[in-house]
């Protein structure tokens, strides 16, 4: 490879990451790659936006900086990004479906990300598609009024509290004279009390940043030289920084520093797309638009487009 690789440990120590971001050899790189933990990542890209020097982060970047700094490479989407992607997923490929997005107004979180469902649903599809169902008081009759006989119910609800979803989703099972296509969020995957065939029997899909089909030819190959060379199994981050370097490295023989240029190159992460960047605005940073869309089925997740 014609690429320099300069690799600094800065732990997770403030002070020394503050000065070494002041330093010659880190301002005059091409780019930085911060693999700085969540606790300090805030701080490591405002320095380097500062200080006008192209960073790339594969950890999750704060949406208030994505759309600040110019000079930023965010390799894991925004949750905003992750919605949007979701919900241009569902409009593909299920575009005469009813819609729903099921919240709780006590529920801030909830709340949150149900706007963000609703706002890109009325984007793609032009029009007040969406139905907003507020499961705080007297949900589950509002929700029955609008279940439709004949057509697929897709029910988007962004929540993580387990027992909210357990009565939801098995009240749900009962009803089979309806066609469901559940969607999550990322934290379902990790689910403990929650039965899987319960999900699978309603075609539960949710999105991710993190999934890493192991059942992959090129995974399982990356896999066994890394155990034959580090004599450990690769942690996720692992699979990552091979697919920076190797995206990186494909893109350098035909446009050099131009990372605006690059182009996708598919991945361990990403095996249909790879890095797909985007600046969403003038100002705005370079934001990676690739998500993992999943669906329970077999006793496992699998990839929804496979």
């Amino acid at each position: 490879s014609l690429i320099k690789l300069n690799v600094v440990d800065v732990a997770i120590d403030s002070l020394k990451i503050v000065k070494l971001l002041k330093d010659s050899s880190i301002v005059k790189s091409d780019l930085v790659i911060s693999m700085a933990g969540a606790i300090v990542n805030n701080m490591v890209l405002k320095a380097a936006a500062a200080r006008e020097f192209p960073i790339l982060s594969p950890v999750s970047v704060n949406s208030n900086l994505v759309n600040t700094y110019n000079k930023i490479w965010a390799v894991n989407p925004s949750n905003k990004t992750q919605c949007r992607r979701m919900t241009a997923y569902l409009k593909n490929h299920y575009p005469d479906a009813s819609y729903s997005v099921i919240y709780r107004s006590d529920v801030k979180k909830e709340a949150d990300l149900s706007d963000l469902f609703n706002g890109e649903l009325h984007l793609l599809f032009n029009d007040t598609l969406a139905r907003m169902i507020n499961y705080a008081p007297d949900g589950w009759a509002k929700l029955q009024k609008n279940l439709k006989t004949g057509k697929r119910n897709i029910l988007i609800i962004p929540s993580s509290d387990e027992s909210f979803l357990t009565a939801l989703l098995t009240k749900l099972n009962t009803h089979e004279e309806f066609s469901f296509l559940v969607v999550g969020l990322p934290t379902w995957e990790h689910f403990e009390s929650i039965d899987h065939s319960l999900l699978e029997t309603l075609n539960t899909h949710i999105f991710n940043t993190t999934f890493l089909d192991y059942e992959n030819e090129q995974v399982k190959h990356f896999r066994k030289q890394f155990i034959e060379e580090y004599h450990a199994d690769p942690v996720f981050a692992a699979y990552t920084g091979y697919d920076i370097f190797k995206w990186i490295d494909t893109n350098f023989n035909r446009f050099g520093n131009h990372l605006e240029k690059y182009e996708s190159v598919k991945s361990l992460t990403a095996p249909n797309a790879g890095f797909d960047f985007l600046q969403n605005c003038e100002n705005c940073s370079f934001e990676n638009q690739y998500i993992s869309v999943l669906v329970f089925k077999d006793g496992t997740l699998k990839r929804a487009d496979q």
